[in-house]
């Protein structure tokens, strides 16, 4: 009979870190048989740096051996920094055209939308809109981008094949963000400027104004729920979510929150709305319940929570706390909540459905924390551009794209495999 006991760990002998047994296998021989090969699955997690020691015993004698370093591969993830893609000024906000594998990026001070290729991550034109574009949106339907310009009062529309400007919408003052109802073909623009209070609401496909709705006070973000067929806008002053009828245009309810929402997103599966409540007297997510447009619940999480996004696969809203330099994991069938510590001022989080993996753009460390969607781990730190807080994702390349607001740039995440 012998005996095999096996041990990995993650880095070289020489580090002096611990080795970890994980499997034990007996392993009989017949007199006079020839030596065997034997095989083991090597456990995760993905390493770059682990090697394997074996102890055999045979009648009575030990030995011993350690394998050279080699790497522990899994599935495949955007993990290293494939390209830095020098864009206009302070780029705030990215879409991407799935039709014909564009990335949109709109920059704020410029003026400007910047198309990137899918493909090669190479500029492929740079398109005017009008004064400081402060949200970017991709109607797949129509193969269009709309980008909402906060400091003219206006909706440009460029055409996704040709990346011209084919319409200009007048909206409200400010307007700060765009939501897309891809049942009755809306696009949604919530007006934040003084005295605005309101949401327009624009037929896609003709590129013209189907009415104006009231809000709350300085509505800062709207979401669009497909299972209720809702619009949801977070009114940061008033302290409320509007919820409006994604048939007829009209408010339904109105519900009370925390502090300063400031950021909304749907879990349909659940038929359930989070709002980030980013008010220091808060510091909470509203849960509201779509059939009933009432909140549910306000879980605790971390100090300013300022965006959110939600993992379809398993079942779990994220939610970036700026001033805890952590992220809030809320689980929605229990509405429990883990806390895990990124970069500093963490801005903006993506859930990358192809991969599993949450990326979280931290604004005051310059870099990119990836999270494990089913452990909740960190996989990986990524160096990008000076304050990065906005990203998209390339669902045929498998990319992300990181807006660096300060550093006008936009870092592409690819696989390294």
């Amino acid at each position: 009979m012998r005996f095999f006991r096996l041990w990995r760990r993650q880095s070289p002998r020489t580090s002096g870190s611990p080795w970890k047994r994980f499997q034990k296998e007996g392993l009989p021989k017949k007199r006079g048989s020839s030596p065997g090969t034997f095989s083991w699955t090597i456990q995760g997690p993905v390493s770059s740096q682990a090697r394997i020691g074996v102890q055999c015993w045979c009648l009575g004698v030990q030995t011993e051996a350690v394998s050279n370093q080699f790497v522990v591969t899994g599935p495949q993830y955007p993990d290293t920094v494939l390209a830095t893609v020098a864009v206009g000024d302070r780029p705030s906000a990215v879409c991407w055209n799935s039709v014909n594998n564009k990335a949109y990026v709109a920059n704020r001070t410029s003026g400007s939308v910047t198309v990137i290729a899918g493909m090669s991550n190479g500029i492929v034109t740079t398109t005017a809109v009008e004064s400081y574009p402060a949200a970017i949106l991709y109607d797949s339907a129509h193969n269009k981008v709309f980008v909402a310009n906060s400091g003219s009062r206006s909706v440009s529309v460029i055409d996704g094949a040709s990346d011209e400007v084919v319409a200009t919408v007048d909206v409200g003052a400010a307007p700060l963000d765009l939501a897309y109802n891809s049942v009755n073909g809306k696009v949604y623009v919530a007006n934040n400027g003084s005295g605005a209070n309101s949401v327009t609401v624009i037929d896609a496909a003709g590129d013209s104004v189907l009415t104006t709705v009231g809000t709350g006070q300085r509505p800062r973000a709207v979401a669009w729920n497909p299972t209720a067929n809702k619009l949801y806008v977070a009114c940061y002053s008033s302290n409320e979510v509007t919820i409006i009828d994604g048939v007829t245009d009209e408010v339904l309810a109105t519900a009370d929150v925390g502090w300063n929402p400031c950021a909304v997103v749907v879990a349909p599966d659940v038929n359930e709305v989070y709002v980030a409540n980013s008010g220091s007297a808060s510091n909470t997510v509203s849960i509201i319940d779509g059939n009933s447009n009432e909140v549910v619940e306000s879980v605790q999480v971390g100090p300013a929570p300022c965006a959110l996004a939600w993992n379809d696969l398993s079942d779990k809203v994220y939610a970036c706390n700026e001033d805890g330099n952590s992220v809030s994991i809320i689980f929605t069938s229990s509405h429990q909540v883990a806390n895990l510590t990124v970069g500093t001022g963490p801005a903006a989080v993506l859930w990358a459905p192809g991969v599993n993996m949450v990326y979280v753009a931290n604004g005051g460390s310059d870099n990119v924390t990836i999270l494990n969607g089913v452990s909740n781990a960190v996989e990986k730190t990524l160096v990008v551009g000076d304050q990065p807080q906005a990203f998209g994702w390339n669902g045929t390349n498998q990319k992300v794209y990181v807006a660096n607001y300060e550093a006008g740039t936009v870092s592409v995440i690819g696989s390294s495999q």
